[in-house]
């Protein structure tokens, strides 16, 4: 481990990180989901010249030792790309800003974009948005089935069908709907092979 010295800025980070900052961002660089740690939490793992390097990712930010997890996912950045562990740290916080602020920028501009355009271009982009909500929810609603939720992935399956009924309701929103149903069978059936 690190002989950095852990700052109050490192804590900060640590608790402004949501679970989903951190998964993205350790898929992103080549970390795999190793399944389950427990009830709580899930465990990642990435291979580098024969060194194997974990971090335990709780489901979420209410975990007791949630910031304490972060930390020591700093750490094991730090050793993984031969860094400081104030700057690995900064770099999971520059991740985390950067995927916030995109998230807005969409947001801003679909809005901007959205208050100029007809009707029609208008239900195309509604048809889009609840494609992307359904395809969200569907993903949310397996993490929750894998974390023995089982009331709360029934709720959300009803929003995705919510969502799905909404695509459904524009001729493109049925096309789309129709083509990522397809997509969806077939990476299904390709984890199952």
């Amino acid at each position: 481990m690190s002989t950095d010295m852990i700052t109050a800025k490192m804590l900060d980070t640590a608790e402004s990180l949501t679970p989903d900052d951190v998964i993205t961002y350790l898929k992103g660089n080549g970390w795999v989901d190793a399944g389950p740690y427990g009830s709580l939490a899930r465990l990642y793992r990435l291979q580098v010249d024969g060194q194997v390097y974990e971090a335990v990712i709780p489901n979420t930010q209410n975990v007791g030792d949630f910031k304490w997890r972060m930390v020591d996912l700093f750490h094991s950045i730090a050793k993984v790309k031969d860094k400081k562990l104030q700057d690995a740290c900064a770099e999971l916080d520059e991740y985390r800003r950067k995927k916030h602020l995109d998230l807005h920028e969409i947001i801003k501009e679909d809005a901007t974009r959205g208050s100029s355009q007809s009707s029609r271009g208008m239900k195309d982009d509604r048809a889009d948005v609840a494609l992307a909500i359904k395809a969200c929810l569907d993903s949310l609603g397996s993490d929750a089935a894998r974390s023995d939720l089982d009331d709360l992935a029934k709720f959300i399956e009803l929003a995705a069908l919510a969502a799905e009924e909404a695509a459904l309701s524009t001729s493109r929103g049925a096309s789309q709907f129709n083509e990522l149903k397809d997509f969806l069978n077939q990476t299904s059936n390709f984890r199952k092979h």
